[in-house]
């Protein structure tokens, strides 16, 4: 049976070694003590220096524990420090630490951390790089004529409007596909409007059948966008999050996206305003890959009225 603590103990020699290239990182090495003079085992020594030019030395203890680490380990964990004569110190724990823990570790100077390899972020929401995903919708609303007009006309389903010409060579299918993408290369810069998100729009307009330039009709089109927000505990972090300095040292993956709507299970969709946005989010807009097609598929067979 593996020895988690000492898998976890390897993880976290490697990721501090990958930090400084420069700097002499040690694993499971030994240290005399400055009181006794005998050999003391630590998890990870670092030997580095501060500016190119100061030699400093930091210890790091690992803690596989099951529980938060509590006052207790972080006297012991500075007497260590003490002992061995270490600049520093930084501790890591698998499950965190209790509030007493932090207090004790900053009153003595003490680094805190956690390793996170592949796991969600459950500790403070700030350390999440939020992310959204829009997805488009698009509307189609016959404004005029009546339905006792288009009985008249014998134009019961949609398709019979959308195969209408009216340009040549145009159905108004094609010309609704034209306009949406145009409309959709117009939406607002976020950089200048300082909305992350897409806009919705509309467009009233009116058109004539080729054949009969006497049936008038007049539309309305609109695009909107859902927005959905991925789930926290759908975010993987790979890396160091230091609980006495709020920083966190590595990557996120955000959830996986599905170019279907919905996204897919990492996502939930946002009933009302967007409340965590800011400039640490990412925002991954998702246009109709064919929107005549989309049409095509949601009106078919659908009555006008």
């Amino acid at each position: 049976m593996p020895d988690r603590g000492k898998q976890f103990e390897k993880d976290v020699y490697a990721f501090v070694k990958a930090l400084d290239p420069k700097a002499q990182v040690l694993f499971n090495h030994k240290v005399p003590d400055k009181e006794t003079g005998s050999l003391r085992q630590v998890d990870v020594w670092i030997k580095a220096e501060l500016g190119g030019h100061i030699p400093i030395s930091i210890l790091i203890s690992c803690k596989d524990y099951k529980r938060k680490l509590n006052i207790a380990h972080i006297e012991s964990f500075a007497q260590e420090v003490q002992s061995t004569g270490a600049s520093t110190g930084v501790i890591y724990s698998s499950s965190g630490f209790t509030r007493n823990a932090l207090q004790k570790a900053r009153a003595k100077g003490l680094n805190c951390c956690r390793l996170f390899r592949n796991q969600p972020a459950d500790i403070p929401d700030r350390l999440v790089f939020w992310t959204y995903c829009c997805t488009p919708r698009i509307g189609l609303f016959l404004i005029e004529p009546d339905a006792k007009v288009l009985k008249d006309r014998n134009l019961v389903y949609w398709d019979d409007l959308l195969d209408m010409e009216v340009l040549p060579d145009t159905t108004l299918l094609d010309w609704l596909g034209c306009q949406y993408a145009h409309r959709e290369q117009l939406a607002p810069n976020p950089q200048k409007t300082g909305n992350i998100f897409p806009q919705n729009w509309q467009l009233d307009f009116s058109f004539s059948a080729e054949s009969n330039a006497s049936w008038v009709f007049k539309m309305r089109v609109s695009g909107s966008w859902r927005i959905y927000q991925g789930k926290r505990e759908a975010h993987l972090l790979r890396g160091s999050y230091c609980f006495s300095s709020d920083s966190f040292s590595g990557n996120m993956l955000s959830p996986p996206v599905d170019t279907k709507e919905p996204p897919g299970p990492g996502w939930e969709l946002i009933d009302g305003p967007v409340t965590h946005a800011s400039n640490r989010c990412a925002v991954f807009i998702f246009g109709g890959p064919d929107v005549k097609a989309s049409i095509r598929t949601h009106f078919t067979g659908k009555k006008l009225v």
